[in-house]
């Protein structure tokens, strides 16, 4: 068996390095657990563990940071400080997925052999009225031009989007009943019900 010159990561994951496959696969399925977002979202940016030698992990970014590039610092698993770095004019989207090659975890019995790091990007965008009018036209000329508006006619009918908070929304029944009563006075038609055209 060869010799084990760092212990680093078997430390992490409280095993010796004389341990089984199976003893670390174990170790590995608790500290997903213990670090996974969905399950642990206290756990901040930790790193976690899926699929093979793969590392996963989510990080928060500002509105900033993801439309002008950014560099954060992340402790590994085996304790080395990485810089992480995404160039300035390359954007971030909410939801997107990048890429360290061969910082995951290291292979069963071939540690230098190693899987890679994705991070999952969450975009935390200002709150409203964040900004002066004034400077909002400022960003607005130095951002890319938005598409051109929609032609409006006579045909057309303008309407105001409106925050949604699913919590004090009441269920949609008592605007079936509207419709609903109105086929009863009509003679109770049953067939099918009126759908929106989608465009």
């Amino acid at each position: 068996m060869a010799t084990v010159v760092d212990t680093k990561l078997y430390d992490i994951l409280g095993v010796s390095p004389s341990a089984t496959e199976n003893e670390l696969k174990k170790s590995y399925r608790k500290l997903a657990k213990e670090y996974h977002p969905d399950k642990n979202p206290n756990a901040g940016d930790k790193t976690f563990r899926r699929d093979g030698n793969d590392l996963f992990m989510n990080h928060k970014l500002g509105l900033v940071e993801a439309l002008c590039g950014f560099q954060f610092m992340l402790k590994h698993l085996d304790e080395r400080q990485l810089v992480v770095k995404y160039p300035p004019g390359k954007v971030i989207e909410p939801g997107s997925v990048r890429v360290v090659r061969g910082e995951g975890m290291p292979q069963y019995r071939n540690p230098f052999e190693k899987g890679d790091l994705y991070i999952k990007f969450d975009v935390q965008f200002p709150d409203n009225n964040w900004i002066s009018p004034e400077k909002l036209v400022e960003l607005e000329d130095m951002l890319p031009s938005r598409s051109e508006p929609p032609i409006i006619t006579a045909d057309t009918e303008e309407v105001d989007l409106q925050d949604y908070d699913v919590s004090q929304s009441s269920s949609s029944g008592g605007r079936r009943e509207a419709y609903n009563d109105s086929s009863d006075e009509e003679g109770g038609h049953h067939g099918p019900g009126v759908q929106c055209a989608h465009q």
